[in-house]
């Protein structure tokens, strides 16, 4: 019987009272302490998943090709792999994870460098900075995520204020283009060769 049980601490504790028998997705910040608990057996594995943050280029601001780049240089992919996945991730180099068919290993990581932001927010329309705000979902971990790049276009003059939704509401309003920034991810299945080859060859 699988039964949906949407707060993170609940899981936990019907995990280790015997009320489940599997927690699917335990928080990454008991992930350490789960594996300490006698009768619990934690199996961590290379996921198909990759998360992103999404500009709405419909939103003036980030229709400016030199803001999107300045942005990219702010965000830090390790601190966010450190404070929000508390080490069980990797940065992405690509929109491809590292368990799929055609990764490329080679592609550079992308470095933070305040300096560079800042030249390219100079060079954009919007030098001083604008208004923005963060969608995110009411997950513990995609709420970190929004607070964390709060935080880090702060020295850009970009103020950033974060606007909540429920989990089960994110994809469709998304998907209206209600919202200027906020988070996605996307997993994708490991390819069949007899199956799926055209669809990355094409």
């Amino acid at each position: 019987t699988f039964n949906s049980v949407p707060d993170d601490n609940t899981r936990s504790l019907q995990l280790q009272g015997g009320q489940a028998q599997i927690d699917m997705s335990p928080p990454f910040s008991s992930v350490s302490s789960l594996k300490t608990k006698p009768g619990i057996t934690v199996t961590l594995f290379p996921a198909t998943r990759i998360d992103m943050i999404l500009m709405n280029e419909q939103y003036a601001p980030l229709k400016d090709v030199h803001v999107r780049a300045a942005i990219n240089y702010v965000i830090d992919r390790k601190a966010l792999v450190s404070a929000v996945l508390f080490g069980n991730g990797q940065p992405a180099n690509s929109y491809m994870p590292p368990t799929l068919l055609y990764y490329d290993s080679s592609l550079p990581q992308q470095v933070v460098d305040l300096a560079k932001a800042k030249q390219e927010l100079a060079a954009s329309g919007y030098p001083k900075g604008f208004k923005l705000e963060f969608l995110t979902d009411n997950l513990s971990a995609d709420m970190s995520v929004a607070q964390i790049m709060q935080q880090a276009l702060k020295p850009l003059g970009i103020t950033v204020s974060i606007r909540t939704i429920d989990v089960n509401q994110l994809f469709t309003t998304q998907g209206k283009g209600d919202y200027q920034m906020s988070i996605d991810y996307w997993t994708m299945d490991i390819p069949d060769p007899d199956e799926d080859t055209q669809f990355f060859l094409s």
